[in-house]
């Protein structure tokens, strides 16, 4: 990601150097372990969180969504329970029936920007989101999603969503499900492949009648 721009007067400092830790932070991490954390923060319960782990999520968040290229409000902070709510609902709607994630309706939601705040390099052109900072975020959300892309799942025992590894399909976390799957499978003596195999035979066969 590009270097956060320089900000001026007390706060504005003050934020800049969160805003460069959280750069630094999110920089480090790939696509999957951002998307991640994006749905560790829609699970958690943010009234037991402590003002710190909120501030690094709202900075980490607001990083996400600065990859869009807009801005943010000096001194304060997105508002992280609507956001939650937001990215809650909006996971819900991809995995639904429309398979569609809907923004809040913006009008003109894209700008051009003349970035000059890069040191070392001249100014450039750069696309910019002029959506509210939520927005912002959530298209930020996006592209991680685009990123990451059939690896976001529902686990087909509890419907958590989860980012996958390899051929994941059910989550680890908080019940282990895949555990509680293999598990099952032993008990009726068949294993992930031959329930595949069976469900491709069903499919391929139509729905049999009483």
């Amino acid at each position: 990601m590009d270097k956060a721009p320089p900000l001026v007067h007390l706060d504005a400092q003050q934020d800049h150097k969160k805003l460069v830790a959280a750069f630094r932070r999110v920089g480090a991490k790939s696509a999957e372990e951002l998307l991640r954390d994006v749905l560790q923060f829609s699970e958690c319960n943010l009234k037991k969180l402590s003002p710190r782990q909120r501030e690094l999520f709202g900075w980490e968040l607001r990083v996400i969504g600065l990859g869009r290229g807009g801005d943010f409000k000096v001194g304060q902070m997105p508002d992280l329970v609507d956001l939650q709510a937001q990215i809650v609902e909006g996971i819900r709607q991809y995995f639904g029936p429309l398979g569609e994630w809907r923004l809040r309706e913006v009008a003109r939601p894209l700008r051009l920007l003349r970035v000059d705040w890069i040191p070392g390099k001249k100014p450039r052109p750069k696309v910019g989101w002029a959506g509210s900072e939520e927005d912002q975020i959530i298209a930020g959300i996006w592209d991680l999603i685009v990123s990451v892309g059939d690896r976001l799942r529902a686990c087909r025992l509890c419907h958590r969503f989860f980012v996958a590894r390899k051929r994941q399909e059910y989550c680890t976390e908080p019940q282990n499900c895949s555990q509680l799957q293999r598990n099952e499978w032993k008990k009726r003596g068949t294993s992930r492949k031959q329930e595949d195999e069976r469900a491709r035979s069903d499919s391929a066969n139509g729905p049999t009648r009483a």
